[in-house]
């Protein structure tokens, strides 16, 4: 069991603090814990969040579920999309995957579903620097990519601004980012039987 503090109070908010979760171990190896390579699990939860007026999943249970099951090298490289989007299947019943970076493809993908999951390289440039895994939810505001690393001036961890189409809000998380794989899902929730 996990310590977990958020989602308990029944005060849900999206996460976009990552860098600061260090306390919440994730997989067996050393630096492996949220705040190092636990975008997957707060991707996810941001999403159910956005999604669900009630969520009774938490971040120690996407833990646990993600360490049984989609850890990538003993959680120190996060959890594996494709396992992501068998969860994300399974729980809301009609989810999709969309790989490539055709900007028309995007935006159909975005009018689609109702919530998103994107891993990005980093940097396209220098795959070296790693994959990082979001959450962007839709409203009636447009668009907006969660987690991305980004401070307001006043220096707490914010969203993005909210963008007209899926596809803009992919290019805001980073100046260099390129995605790898969109999972995206509809509002229809449905529990039973997760991994």
């Amino acid at each position: 069991m996990h310590n977990d503090t958020l989602g308990q109070t029944g005060v849900f908010n999206l996460i976009e603090n990552q860098q600061e979760l260090g306390e919440y171990n994730f997989g067996t190896k050393k630096e492996s814990d949220l705040g190092f390579s636990g975008c997957g699990i707060i991707a996810v939860y941001n999403l159910i969040v956005s999604l669900e007026e009630k969520p009774s999943t938490t971040i120690s249970d996407l833990i646990d579920i993600f360490e049984k099951r989609g850890a990538v090298l003993w959680g120190g490289f996060g959890v594996s999309a494709v396992t992501i989007f068998h969860y994300l299947k399974k729980r809301y019943g009609e989810a999709g995957r969309l790989f490539g970076f055709n900007r028309d493809r995007i935006k159909a993908f975005g009018d689609r579903y109702d919530g998103f999951i994107v891993t990005v390289w980093n940097d396209n440039r220098a795959i070296g620097k790693g994959l990082h895994t979001v959450c962007i939810t839709k409203s009636d505001k447009g668009f907006a990519a969660h987690n991305i690393y980004r401070r307001s001036s006043s220096g707490k961890w914010i969203a993005s601004d909210h963008c007209d189409t899926l596809y803009s809000a992919i290019m805001s998380i980073s100046e260099y980012e390129k995605p790898v794989m969109i999972i995206g899902v509809k509002r229809i929730k449905r529990t039973e039987g997760l991994l």
